[in-house]
């Protein structure tokens, strides 16, 4: 292996460590990103100095060049230590050993500089032209070195016991980014005291730097996709500028000029387009996280709604039955005879609670369908039969408002499997809505055969619907305007809840009219048994 391979090592961690440290810095500043990018740059300065050392012609160029490196291998202990107490927020705590660590470094990379202490002297060692031999003091700056990293990876290790998830996740890929990093990097030490081995590491510090780029980009220092772009962008400068450089004539090094200003410029484009993407993604994941927060809040008060209201219902119907039992009682007789007028504010009484018990029946059906607590007891039963004789408990009702109510009875039986409870409250309150919104005319009930299904219909001569209003008829306290006219005590509830009866029944129902004045034709289709 040739000494140009591992000037290419220091070339290439160079590199990697001078984009880490524009990458973290130009992201945020905070005290974390400023001790990373002071650690990285260590970094840089320590790769910059390796690449050049060895690939000088020269054995003054070379003793440069190794005190240069020297000095970035003399500060990656401190900043790495003072970036460790950043990244654990224990900055703080260990803030005197920090400035020990510093100014240990300071006296050491003076001594580098001004004496032979650190660096005696400059020989062949293996294929390398100017290796250096360690000075006196070189040992003693080893053992420091190793006592600061061992110092912070303990640090760091004690913090992934008692970290949350997230951050021990980041921790431990830093730490093990840090044992690949400096072991690497240590395997130069060996041939300083003659031991043959070449500093085949070296390849892994840009592992360790890439590392560390990786537990920031996964957790939250940046994002990898901006990651790519800037370095793609890094790299293209990179090339365009070492051709630049590398112009033999006047004519090339306008070209390179104007290809690298455009590469500049095209860069600096491309990571602002990809960054607002970035941020506009990060806003719409936001705002879709806020939705679902504030969705989540208001499924939490529909529940407590339904709960109150089935609450609040269960306490209500007690004291309306009572109230009916007893007007009921009165107007009977049995409490003696009473006046006609006092008989007829009874009955007032008697009429308002009972359309309260099934203001309040209405609630606490809907509340336990919303609850999923409705219970049906579906058989087959005969549907025919089941409207015949709500037809007839019902037409008193519609002769009093002199109405015709007709029912086209089948004769046999038409069966479905349905709760009978459950359909007579939706055919009776459909029926009773066909009353009220009736003035004067007819109601006709039939039922219909369709192969498997079967359609109950129901047709009126009364107000009808606005075709505006029919698709959201069926919705939970919706009424047509004209409804509203005719009758102000309507909750807007009562084909809410047929709607969700009949679906429970594996059916349909719906409305059909062609205005105000036109009549109107419920339809219930269920399935036959």
């Amino acid at each position: 292996m040739s000494v140009e391979i591992f000037a290419l090592t220091g070339l290439i961690n160079g590199i990697v460590a001078i984009f880490l440290s524009f990458l973290v810095y130009s992201r945020n500043r905070n005290t974390i990103n400023k001790t990373f990018t002071f650690f990285i740059l260590t970094v840089a300065l320590w790769s910059i100095g390796y690449w050049r050392w060895l690939s000088a012609e020269t054995s003054l160029d070379a003793l440069f060049w190794i005190r240069i490196f020297s000095v970035g291998s003399i500060l990656i202990p401190p900043t790495f230590f003072h970036w460790v107490t950043s990244l654990v927020n224990k900055e703080r705590q260990y803030r005197k050993y920090t400035y020990l660590v510093y100014v240990i470094s300071a006296i050491f990379a003076t001594v580098v500089f001004r004496t032979n202490l650190i660096i005696k002297s400059l020989e062949p060692r293996l294929f390398f032209d100017y290796w250096p031999i360690p000075g006196d003091f070189y040992a003693v700056y080893i053992a420091i070195y190793a006592i600061v990293l061992y110092f912070a990876l303990s640090i760091l290790k004690k913090n992934i016991e008692t970290a949350n998830e997230t951050e021990k996740k980041r921790f431990k890929i830093v730490f093990w980014g840090t044992i690949i990093g400096f072991a690497g990097g240590a395997t130069n030490f060996l041939l300083w005291y003659g031991i043959p081995i070449p500093p085949y590491g070296n390849f892994l510090v840009a592992v360790g730097a890439l590392t560390w780029g990786y537990a920031a980009a996964k957790y939250n220092l940046f994002n990898s996709k901006v990651i790519t772009t800037e370095f793609f962008a890094f790299i293209l400068w990179l090339v365009f500028l070492i051709k630049l450089l590398l112009s033999s004539s006047l004519s090339d090094w306008l070209l390179n000029s104007g290809v690298l200003l455009a590469t500049i410029i095209f860069g600096i484009l491309l990571v602002r387009s990809v960054n607002e993407e970035i941020k506009a993604k990060e806003k719409v994941s936001r705002l879709a996280s806020d939705l679902e927060k504030a969705n989540d809040r208001l499924r939490e008060l529909d529940r407590q709604k339904s709960e109150f209201l089935s609450f609040a219902t269960h306490q209500l119907r007690s004291p309306l039955t009572a109230i009916k039992g007893y007007t009921s009682l009165i107007l009977d007789g049995s409490y003696g005879n009473i006046s006609g007028k006092v008989k007829e504010a009874v009955d007032k009484v008697f009429q308002s609670t009972e359309g309260m018990v099934l203001m309040v029946e209405d609630f606490l059906n809907i509340s336990r369908i919303e609850q999923g607590r409705m219970k049906y007891e579906i058989a087959p039963n005969d549907v025919n039969k089941l409207v015949a004789e709500l037809v007839a408990e019902m037409k008193p009702t519609a002769e009093k408002k002199k109405l015709s109510l007709d029912f086209e009875d089948r004769g046999k039986p038409i069966n479905s499997n349905i709760d009978p409870g459950k359909m007579r409250q939706v055919i009776a309150n459909i029926l009773d809505n066909a009353i009220k919104y009736t003035p004067k005319g007819f109601i006709k009930v039939k039922i219909l055969e369709k192969e498997d299904k079967l359609l109950i219909q129901i047709s009126d001569s009364g107000v009808g619907i606005k075709k505006e209003f029919l698709p959201t008829l069926f919705a939970k306290f919706s009424r047509a305007e004209n409804a509203n006219k005719i009758n102000v005590t309507g909750t807007g509830l009562g084909l809410y809840l047929a709607k969700m009866i009949v679906e429970a029944h594996g059916g349909q129902v719906w409305a059909e009219s062609l205005g105000e004045g036109t009549g109107s034709t419920f339809s219930i289709e269920l399935k036959k048994a």
